[in-house]
């Protein structure tokens, strides 16, 4: 499922499976970045060090959780909404 929504300053996308869910040193890694260091991150090679490392850089907050009833995965990633074109200074 994925969704997304809007407010004022941000746009948050959610991506949610069902799919088993995944570990909770996942879930430590996105979620408090000073539990695990980046040498020791879960997983198997380096897309989640990229995404958590890149996603700072771009302005965007990810977070993760494992969900219940079924199992599955819950992707968060809330962005910085652009201004409009009409709000926009002239360069």
């Amino acid at each position: 499922t994925i969704d997304a929504s809007v407010s004022n300053s941000h746009v948050t996308l959610t991506i949610e499976d069902d799919a088993g869910g995944v570990s909770p040193e996942v879930c430590d890694f996105f979620n408090c970045p000073e539990s695990v260091a980046v040498s020791s991150a879960p997983g198997r090679g380096l897309g989640l060090i990229i995404i958590r490392e890149l996603a700072p850089v771009c302005n965007v907050e990810v977070t993760v959780d494992i969900t219940k009833d079924p199992q599955g995965t819950r992707w968060i990633l809330r962005f910085e909404r652009a201004a409009p074109p009409s709000e926009r200074q002239a360069e």
